[in-house]
């Protein structure tokens, strides 16, 4: 039986997992815990660019999707798809709650900054642009003119998204929250992480996490 467990703990004051497992182990507890992960890593996603020339710029060396369907060593940690055909698309698995999660976060962070609206527009557009035209060089089966239900065209969208998502989030320098994060290095590293196992918990209230693992492509 395995459980997924939430610890809270200041950057500098956690352990790796290596000592970890040893001060489990030496306590007698009969824990095994997953090692294969990096105590730094959230710390690390959130070490945005200052500005977003910066975070344009950086788009440009993205390997946008070129390791789909690819092994990486964090597969532990989340559920892997391995072709186009294994993703279930818009109406199925529960990328409605998905989607729907990512546009909460979206309308929060205008709603806190409404003063800065027209900048937050203008990044969006122009960060969202920028990606698809990055990411549909990266897709050979792309088609501008097929729907949200082709795996191909919908990845593409989806990059557009996220990172203009991320990049209003560097205009006001605002921390991204946990699973937007998690999503953006997935595509950093050339994947899709395309839904999640279970429904989110609340995600029709608030942008809250939830507590299910991304399936990723």
């Amino acid at each position: 039986m395995s459980f997924d467990l939430s610890v809270h703990l200041a950057t500098e004051r956690m352990p790796s997992p290596r000592d970890w497992q040893a001060a489990i182990t030496g306590n007698a507890f009969p824990l095994k815990i997953n090692s294969d992960f990096d105590v730094g890593m959230a710390n690390d996603m959130q070490n945005m660019p200052g500005n977003i020339a910066e975070f344009a710029s950086r788009l440009r060396s993205v390997p946008w999707f070129s390791n789909i369907g690819k092994p990486h060593p964090r597969d532990a940690t989340v559920v892997r798809i391995w072709k186009w055909a294994d993703w279930l698309g818009p109406e199925a698995g529960h990328t409605e709650g998905w989607g729907r999660y990512m546009a909460l976060v979206h309308e929060h962070l205008e709603r806190d900054h409404a003063d800065r609206a027209n900048e937050l527009k203008a990044t969006w557009q122009e960060i969202e642009r920028l990606t698809m035209d990055l990411a549909i060089l990266c897709v050979p089966e792309y088609r501008a003119d097929r729907d949200a239900w082709y795996g191909p065209t919908t990845c593409v969208w989806h990059a557009g998204y996220i990172a203009a998502l991320v990049a209003c989030h560097v205009l006001v320098g605002r921390a991204l929250a946990d699973r937007i994060a998690e999503q953006w290095m997935w595509f950093t590293e050339g994947h899709w992480p395309c839904d999640y196992t279970e429904d989110l918990l609340d995600c029709w209230n608030t942008p809250c996490g939830p507590s299910c693992k991304l399936v990723v492509f």
